[in-house]
């Protein structure tokens, strides 16, 4: 859905707006992927950084029980980070990815991600299947459009 197609422009001027409401945090790993993002929304992305980007030791959010959530799922999921397992499997969770996690449990918000689910593997978890087990909402693009009534 290519923002210069017209229409899909009104779309991601709805999701631009939405981003400036601060409904939307993030963390530094995922923020600085949505940096490559290109246009007037990867603009709003970075004109909102103060806003949307959650920083360890800001005490206006409880970054202590992000650390607690992400260091302990570090531990659980061990097995499946590809940064230790799978020889650097793409195809498994990463540790950017369990920051997101740990931001959503903390903040009580949803993921949003493309990704679908790798179970029932008994080697791999992907972001769906970890929020699943912290009791974490997931949802697709097109389902948190969706929900959130943006572009409608």
């Amino acid at each position: 859905m290519p923002e210069d197609i017209p229409v899909f422009a009104p779309l991601w001027t709805d999701l631009s707006d939405f981003v400036r409401t601060g409904a939307v945090a993030t963390t530094w790993e995922i923020y600085k992927e949505m940096c490559h993002i290109t246009g007037e929304f990867g603009r709003c992305l970075k004109d909102s950084r103060d806003l949307i980007l959650m920083e360890v030791g800001d005490g206006s959010w409880d970054s202590l029980t992000y650390i607690r959530h992400y260091k302990r799922m570090q531990q659980q999921y061990h097995q499946f980070l590809s940064e230790y397992a799978h020889l650097g499997s793409k195809k498994t969770i990463g540790l950017k990815d369990l920051t997101i996690i740990s931001l959503a449990k903390t903040l009580a918000l949803p993921v949003v991600s493309m990704e679908v689910s790798a179970l029932p593997s008994p080697t791999k978890r992907r972001i769906p299947d970890i929020c699943s087990a912290e009791n974490v909402l997931h949802l697709t693009f097109n389902e948190f459009l969706r929900i959130e009534g943006i572009g409608s």
